[in-house]
């Protein structure tokens, strides 16, 4: 066999797993800063991955992909955690739409946006759920909730 025609063909097998790796992670980071940025695509994961030298971009891609597959919450994987933690009996008891209504949702965070995002789409879906404005939500001797630190707990009920 060709030695040449060996070394080409794991060439383009390199290749080929670079682009699918770059897809596969633009397709799952996909909504990431949906309005804010550009949606990322493969030419921006590949745009950023050539900061680092060549020999070392396929295996951090490989890794990249598989930790962005377990790790990475879509918006639509935080909507449903969040309808589930809307309609958890444990936290919000047979009422639950009275409890969200005099539930306290503080937006304290002074450094970084991600508990303001997070309550905001908390909101989106309390609106959709329950019909509910998280801004009007809140009576005496109802529950104070932080997001992001509610939905963990609630997590791991």
């Amino acid at each position: 066999m060709d030695r040449g025609s060996v070394g080409g063909n794991c060439r383009k097998f390199v290749m080929s797993e670079r682009q699918t790796l770059l897809e596969s992670i633009a397709h799952t980071i996909a909504d990431y800063r949906t309005g804010e940025i550009p949606t990322p695509d493969a030419a921006h994961v590949d745009r950023w991955i050539r900061q680092f030298d060549e020999d070392v971009q396929v295996p951090l891609l490989r890794e990249l992909d598989y930790v962005f597959k377990q790790t990475y919450f879509s918006r639509a994987d935080i909507c449903r955690i969040f309808e589930e933690i809307l309609h958890n009996e444990e936290f919000a008891g047979k009422q639950p739409r009275d409890y969200w209504r005099s539930a306290h949702f503080l937006n304290i965070q002074q450094n970084g946006r991600s508990q303001a995002d997070l309550r905001h789409l908390f909101g989106e879906v309390l609106r959709a759920q329950f019909g509910l404005n998280i801004d009007r939500c809140g009576t005496n001797g109802g529950d104070f909730s932080k997001l992001p630190g509610f939905a963990y707990e609630v997590e791991h009920l």
